[in-house]
């Protein structure tokens, strides 16, 4: 038996040893390419804001500033900034920094979901090289700011750390108004653990806890007279009111199905079955016909872009607009929506078996995310990445479980014989 521990230990630590030599390497090779770039997109206004934080009196610039997000990350990079100096390079070295504590993060994270350090190693792998996180790795965005709270609000969260947990989703909420996916998340996790094991203590006490840490937000919010500073709507929020987009939840389906098909083509000879999900989801496809995916009128009117990120723009460059560009965009839907009802299914059938676990946060973010992303004035792909390796973390616990319940059933047999 301690055989069998050290070797588990020692694998573990091989593939956790790997992975960080993997990521630095990546990085590494991130910063020879890019690191001298010119600014790309939002970073030039971000950096400008950066330095307005870093020249202003606190706490007078929290009420007004021309960003449709909170001021944690400015406030952080403006800090940062006066030991490092106010510059391009500086602020990437800084981001890179940060992307390499989110990729420590996130094998911890899945190593302690999944309990597979081989299978975590190539789950990692396949995130870390989507080219979003590539890219807010290096440029100066607060994506990957939020995730670093994110992750390290889940990590406190699976090991009942509910007061850390708590923090670091305050953290993240003031970096993303919309991380409330995952505090909402968290919460109905941890609320329907309770209700199966009917002891309300831990529900009581993570609910105080998370009323504190979305204070510092709500008092910025009515500070600001709205869900962001005056200057910032005026600026961003041009178009349209705060209403539920379907046009925003098909996009964001079909571009999961996009970014997680290299994980699923990992498990698909167990996951894929002919059933009634599979020609659910070609039916929900069909959406995509009815809710065309295209860049939101802010993005049309305010920078001319007709398409959503850089896996639309790839599919428009490689068939342009039009029927191929229709098809492709229907095959990713379908596939996006297998992927969301065969989590769903795995977990309504744990609700009902009353076998929710910490894990089902994961899962749960993504149906969240779903759910409050719509209303947002804009919708991009990038915004995936927040929640693409709690989807993919998920997605292997869902596979782990289901073939340890297969191998149960198998072994039963026999030892009753």
């Amino acid at each position: 038996m301690a055989d069998i521990w050290y070797n588990r230990i020692s694998i573990k630590h091989k593939y956790f040893g790997m992975w960080m030599l993997f990521s630095a390497s990546t990085l590494s090779i991130l910063a020879m390419v890019g690191i001298n770039r010119p600014f790309w997109g939002d970073e030039s206004h971000y950096f400008e804001t950066i330095k307005l934080f870093g020249q202003s009196a606190y706490p007078n610039i929290l009420s007004d500033y021309p960003e449709a997000t909170p001021p944690l990350f400015y406030m952080l990079f403006a800090a940062l900034g006066k030991v490092v100096g106010y510059t391009l390079v500086s602020f990437r070295i800084i981001s890179l920094a940060i992307a390499f504590i989110v990729s420590v993060l996130m094998f911890v994270l899945g190593q302690q979901c999944i309990g597979d350090a081989r299978k975590t190693f190539i789950l990692c792998i396949i995130v870390m090289l989507n080219p979003y996180f590539l890219g807010l790795s290096l440029f100066v965005f607060n994506d990957m700011v939020a995730l670093l709270f994110l992750l390290a609000s889940a990590v406190c969260f699976i090991n009942n750390r509910y007061l850390f947990s708590a923090m670091f989703l305050g953290f993240g909420l003031l970096c993303r108004q919309y991380v409330v996916f995952a505090l909402c998340a968290m919460w109905f996790t941890t609320f329907l653990e309770s209700f199966h094991s009917h002891n309300w203590k831990a529900i009581r006490r993570f609910t105080v806890y998370l009323a504190i840490a979305v204070l510092p937000l709500a008092f910025l919010m009515v500070l600001w007279g709205g869900v962001a500073p005056p200057m910032g709507t005026q600026k961003w929020i041009v178009y349209g009111g705060q209403r539920w987009n379907p046009q925003s939840f098909i996009m964001y389906v079909a571009f999961s199905g996009l970014y997680l098909f290299p994980l699923v083509i990992v498990s698909i000879k167990e996951q894929f079955k002919i059933n009634r999900i599979l020609f659910a989801s070609i039916l929900l496809g069909l959406l995509s016909f009815l809710y065309r995916i295209e860049a939101s009128i802010v993005a049309q009117r305010q920078i001319n872009q007709d398409t959503v990120g850089l896996a639309h723009k790839a599919i428009v460059f490689l068939v342009g607009h039009g029927f191929f560009e229709s098809v492709i965009l229907f095959v990713a839907t379908s596939f996006g929506f297998w992927i969301l009802l065969t989590l769903l299914q795995t977990d309504l059938r744990r609700m009902r078996i009353r076998h929710v676990r910490k894990e089902s946060m994961l899962s749960f973010s993504f149906y969240f995310f779903l759910f409050v992303m719509p209303f947002s004035y804009q919708h991009w792909e990038k915004y995936l990445i927040l929640v693409l390796p709690f989807v993919a973390i998920g997605w292997m616990c869902m596979h782990r479980e289901e073939k340890a319940e297969n191998t149960s059933d198998n072994i039963l047999p026999a030892q009753l014989v």
